[in-house]
């Protein structure tokens, strides 16, 4: 990340040359990325849902069920939910997040999704 100077020169076949000197800015690593599905089954693979996130400051996670009732939150981006509510496994089917993160120049993101259990 920053700001550089960047030279382009160019020579032509005949030897006449040119050149531009432009700067341009890098900024900081900024990714997220939520899966669609998870199967809370216990096995080994895939039995919690995960997201992955880089650069971010803030970070607010919700999961609704298809009533608006938040059954998951959390404001830390290394999560792992099992799909349980209330000590309970959450019945299959489709449930929707709603994230807000910041990312290291404080600009921030709103992002909304579906994630479907799989049983």
């Amino acid at each position: 990340e920053g700001e550089y100077e960047v030279q382009q020169v160019a020579i032509s076949a005949a030897g006449c040359r040119d050149s531009i000197t432009k700067y341009i800015n890098i900024k900081p690593e900024f990714y997220f990325y939520a899966p669609n599905a998870f199967t809370p089954d216990g096995n080994r693979f895939n039995s919690t849902y995960r997201v992955s996130v880089i650069g971010a400051t803030y970070f607010h996670f919700v999961i609704y069920n298809r009533w608006g009732e938040i059954v998951f939150e959390s404001f830390d981006p290394e999560f792992e939910w099992d799909g349980t509510y209330a000590g309970k496994e959450v019945p299959f089917g489709v449930y929707v997040y709603k994230v807000k993160i910041a990312d290291l120049q404080e600009q921030r993101f709103n992002f909304e999704g579906f994630i479907t259990v799989l049983k």
